[in-house]
């Protein structure tokens, strides 16, 4: 399955508070339709995670890689 994963431009963020290790925010999103990556699923039960594309920076740096190997 491919799916469109939006671009987005936040057009409001305050920091309203600290939850922790990081900071509660209030924002305002607003998708961009004419900007998008290319995102493909596959089914089935996997025991590893794996994220290929060109990203501008290691991927070891991305907190949601970071998570998902905890």
């Amino acid at each position: 399955m491919i799916r469109r994963s939006y671009a987005k431009v936040n057009i409001f963020l305050k920091i309203s508070g600290k939850r922790g290790n990081y900071h509660e925010i209030v924002s305002r999103f607003v998708k961009v339709p004419s900007l998008y990556d290319l995102i493909t699923f596959e089914e089935g039960v996997f025991e590893t995670f794996s994220l290929v594309g060109n990203f501008g920076c290691e991927t070891k740096k991305i907190q949601y890689i970071k998570h998902m190997k905890n």
